[in-house]
């Protein structure tokens, strides 16, 4: 008995079976195929039954169509994001106002430029923090003055502001200034003064969140006043209010619209 060798179309394995075989079954697959002799090649069995081609066939057009399933469903999904992108844009462009649009910008740009003119404008938190910084900054001075005499803390007094009479006027030239002005005791056998200090912050603006724009850092104003008119005591600040108004603020009155809180010497 002569065995023929061939392939499964199906799964590729090794087939056998007799020259006078009419039928073969895959051991593997388990896929029957009909045999049948080629006409052109007397005898040999090179060519499988036509069902065999058809299976092949069928088989490489399931797989064909999957795929253009699947380049037809990204085809769809591109296309619609694309209709979705030009449908925005297309809304912008129709709805956009160029008037309006730099109106808006121009409001915008006038706030960041919105100076402080008034203590109202000054936010609960800014002023706390400038509170908080003048504190520090006169809690650095020093004074000199015999024992036996008591000097109170630093406290909040009131504060001036000065709004610029330029109304060109930059930063660089103070657009604005704000005097968080304090107060101490002292107080000894021969001795009671209320002494003033200050610390000067500039060109305080509104942010678009109405909070005040300002580093919080300032520069601290105070005298050296001795005591009993020897070198050898004095005590850091001016000796009362209106000293501190007529040696600091009032050089500033014919450049600046001074304000003061209830409290603080000003003229009339």
């Amino acid at each position: 008995m002569k065995l023929i060798e061939k392939k499964c179309p199906n799964c590729g394995a090794g087939l056998s079976f007799d020259k006078d075989s009419q039928d073969v079954t895959c051991e593997y697959c388990k896929k029957s195929y009909v045999i049948s002799k080629s006409k052109d090649d007397k005898g040999s069995y090179d060519n499988i039954d036509k069902k065999i081609i058809a299976d092949y066939y069928n088989l490489i057009q399931k797989r064909n169509n999957g795929a253009k399933a699947i380049v037809i469903l990204v085809t769809i999904i591109a296309s619609f994001i694309v209709i979705l992108t030009v449908s925005g844009i297309l809304e912008v462009v129709r709805n956009f106002d160029k008037d309006n649009y730099f109106e808006r910008e121009q409001v915008v740009e006038e706030k960041k430029e919105n100076y402080i003119t008034e203590f109202e404008h000054i936010d609960e938190k800014s002023l706390e923090i400038f509170h908080k910084e003048t504190e520090k900054s006169l809690g650095h001075l020093n004074d000199r003055i015999w024992e036996d005499v008591t000097i109170s803390d630093w406290a909040y007094a009131g504060m001036y502001l000065l709004n610029n009479k330029d109304e060109d006027a930059k930063d660089f030239d103070k657009v604005n200034e704000l005097y968080d002005v304090y107060k101490k005791t002292i107080v000894g056998k021969d001795i009671n003064l209320e002494v003033y200090a200050a610390v000067v912050y500039s060109n305080l603006k509104l942010n678009d969140d109405n909070i005040v724009s300002n580093s919080f850092k300032g520069n601290t104003v105070s005298s050296m006043t001795f005591i009993n008119g020897g070198t050898s005591s004095f005590v850091q600040g001016y000796l009362n209010n209106e000293d501190l108004y007529n040696k600091v603020i009032r050089s500033k009155s014919g450049d600046y619209n001074v304000l003061a809180t209830e409290g603080l010497y000003i003229e009339n």
